[in-house]
């Protein structure tokens, strides 16, 4: 329950990290925190690394208790909920809790659900931040890898004034600047293939650069196999005569990622039995997302499938067409279906910036032997998706690769290229708000 227990009398496992147990894992963000916390499950977890293809929750990263996932573990600043992530709904993101400015950290290894709701069967993780503080201090973090690759450089500062028992009031600020670079599967050798069949492990594609060709009857067969650079040469014995796309060197492990957070907290005494307070948050963050080159093909990029569907059809006119290639098919003069990989459109390149703020205001106290406390909160999470180059639009692409003037099997002249980046779509995808208003009271006695 919310009644007041001494120590010995605690009814549920509460686990306490300390601020000096913080700063002594090195950690620079709440989640990096948590993660490295045996309290908390690998599985259910969610990092920015899986949010790499995830358009639902890119730039989240959630939290799990007891293995039951992140939807089903509460995360709480001084006791009260923030808003839950936009894009997604489900859960708070737990990147816009600034670690630079939190106290301590209360994780409630039980189910709370009957105090807080479903979202709390796993248990509650609850964000203290300082609420006393006094003086000033200013830190710098610069981390490195030995093998390269997500760079991370940090600075923060805080300062707090007044003294409750002495000047009734206090108020203090907390400011947190973070710098990541992205890490990419070709930067180690353990994530540079997604092919290796010794060990079962096959993720490649067949829709590739050189782009192969899809024979009825046959499947995907490439004319210029096996010259299949810079897609890999597959298993000849598993995929004959077809290229294969490997996407592992071009995606991303770890987003290249810019934050800023600001909490403040001010205390007013009114009289011993009484006192006023006041919380802010800002977070601003900001997650490049790069991913391999998009594929081309029909149902792909193009949803329909089958006769009459749209795709990549090279024209027998084409002077790239392969006439003896596809007269082995008996396919000659036919328009060819082509299973492709635009590379020379670049790779897909987008932006999330996830934004929280909020604001609370509230009082508490002692009356009579009851102790009391309310406030009122205002929360809202938004969030935009922006799409930098790479994602092609289907209407403006569609009839420059059917002219027969692009090479699906070679690098293309400058020209073509410039037409195929010309159809990049540069806007925002998706924008989404979630605002949460909450008003909450309660009073306990023995």
């Amino acid at each position: 329950s919310n009644i007041k227990r001494i120590d010995g009398e605690s009814g549920q496992p509460l686990q306490v990290v300390t601020r000096e147990e913080i700063a002594s894992t090195g950690a620079t963000t709440a989640m990096e925190l948590l993660d490295r916390l045996a309290v908390t499950s690998g599985v259910g977890n969610y990092t920015l690394a899986n949010a790499f293809g995830d358009s639902a929750r890119i730039g989240f990263s959630g939290a799990s208790l007891r293995g039951l996932g992140y939807k089903y573990t509460l995360i709480l600043v001084n006791g009260r909920r923030l808003a839950n992530y936009a894009h997604d709904g489900t859960a708070i993101d737990v990147n816009a809790i600034p670690l630079s400015a939190i106290e301590r950290i209360e994780v409630l290894k039980d189910g709370a659900s009957a105090i807080y709701g479903t979202d709390a069967i796993g248990g509650v993780i609850n964000f203290i931040t300082r609420q006393d503080y006094k003086g000033a201090e200013v830190s710098v973090y610069y981390g490195d890898t030995f093998d390269g690759g997500s760079r991370e450089k940090s600075a923060a500062a805080t300062i707090g004034v007044g003294d409750l028992a002495k000047d009734r009031y206090n108020a203090f600020v907390s400011l947190q600047y973070l710098q990541q670079e992205p890490l990419y599967g070709r930067d180690r050798p353990w994530m540079s293939t997604s092919y290796i069949p010794s060990q079962g492990l096959d993720s490649t594609s067949g829709r590739t650069f050189p782009g192969n060709v899809n024979v009825p009857g046959v499947g995907n067969v490439n004319p210029v196999y096996p010259n299949c650079s810079p897609s890999i040469v597959a298993d000849p014995s598993v995929y004959p005569d077809q290229c294969r796309f490997d996407p592992n060197p071009f995606l991303g492990s770890l987003p290249e990622v810019e934050k800023f957070n600001l909490v403040a907290r001010g205390a007013f005494q009114l009289t011993p039995d009484h006192q006023l307070f006041a919380e802010a948050l800002y977070a601003k963050n900001e997650y490049r997302f790069i991913l391999q080159p998009v594929p081309i093909g029909t149902g792909v990029l193009f949803p329909a499938s089958g006769p009459g569907a749209p795709g990549f059809l090279l024209p027998p006119t084409s002077p790239f067409y392969p006439h003896a290639f596809a007269a082995q098919y008996g396919l000659d003069g036919q328009p060819l279906d082509i299973q492709w990989r635009a590379f020379d459109a670049g790779l897909r390149d987008s932006t999330t910036t996830a934004e929280q703020t909020r604001i609370v205001a509230g009082a508490k106290g002692t009356v009579k032997g009851w102790d009391y406390e309310a406030a009122y909160s205002w929360n809202q999470s938004k969030d935009t998706d922006h799409l930098n180059g790479g994602y092609l639009s289907q209407s403006a692409l569609l009839p420059i690769i059917n002219s027969g003037n692009v090479n699906p099997f070679a690098p293309n002249s400058p020209d073509i290229v410039s037409q195929l980046t010309g159809t990049a779509i540069q806007a925002d995808a998706r924008k989404s708000k979630s605002t949460v208003n909450a008003v909450d009271a309660k009073a306990s006695n023995e």
